[in-house]
């Protein structure tokens, strides 16, 4: 919406912006719904489990998008294994998560709805890049060697109006980097190389985004 009003500001259409969306709370929808026909807005939104049966489908994969903002279910248990290794889609290509959890399973899912060059910004519990399963430890580990993240932010306490806690945003995910920025990151890492090891280590965790271990 604020991007609608950006537009209406500086003279632009805002009919060149067209979102689509996917919720599973009724009231959510609802309440989106009406926001959409107010402010006579593009949009398609249908309501569901995007994880589970998403909507936007091209062919035999999923549609893609040139930017994707999500605050999906912090925490989300109760998918197995045989859900993940027989998504019809094939986005959990980083890896299984755990099963009390589906953190980076929205995380894969978000990603694999970009387009090449798209961005997403996906808010998480704050626990998802810390926490010490193995399943999720790799998975993290693969979204930085991959280098599709480029920051974390730590958001305030109360922020969110149904929990106390606090969590992260994780802006943003990359389909693909530029060419620009791949070879900035191979001239890094040459000059890593030639430094001591105690510097090589610092500039590491300068640069990696999320904890891989």
């Amino acid at each position: 919406m604020e991007s609608h009003h950006h537009l209406l500001k500086n003279d632009k259409d805002p009919k060149t912006l067209f979102l689509h969306g996917e919720e599973i709370n009724c009231n959510a929808w609802a309440i989106a719904m009406m926001n959409i026909l107010l402010h006579d807005m593009e949009a398609d939104l249908h309501l569901g489990n995007s994880l589970i049966d998403p909507k936007f489908i091209a062919g035999s994969s999923l549609k893609k998008f040139d930017i994707v903002m999500a605050n999906p279910p912090w925490n989300q248990g109760g998918y197995d294994n045989a859900f993940y290794d027989n998504d019809a889609w094939g986005r959990f290509r980083y890896g299984t998560p755990p099963k009390s959890s589906a953190d980076w399973a929205w995380t894969q899912h978000i990603l694999a709805s970009l387009r090449d060059g798209g961005r997403a910004a996906v808010v998480l519990d704050k626990g998802s890049i810390f926490r010490g399963s193995n399943k999720e430890k790799n998975i993290r580990k693969r979204f930085v060697e991959n280098d599709v993240i480029e920051a974390v932010f730590l958001l305030p306490d109360n922020l969110a109006h149904n929990t106390p806690l606090n969590g992260l945003t994780i802006p943003p995910l990359r389909r693909r980097r530029s060419r620009c920025r791949r070879r900035s990151r191979r001239w890094s890492r040459r000059r890593s190389r030639r430094r001591s090891r105690r510097q090589r280590s610092s500039y590491y965790r300068m640069s990696c985004p999320l904890p891989c271990s």
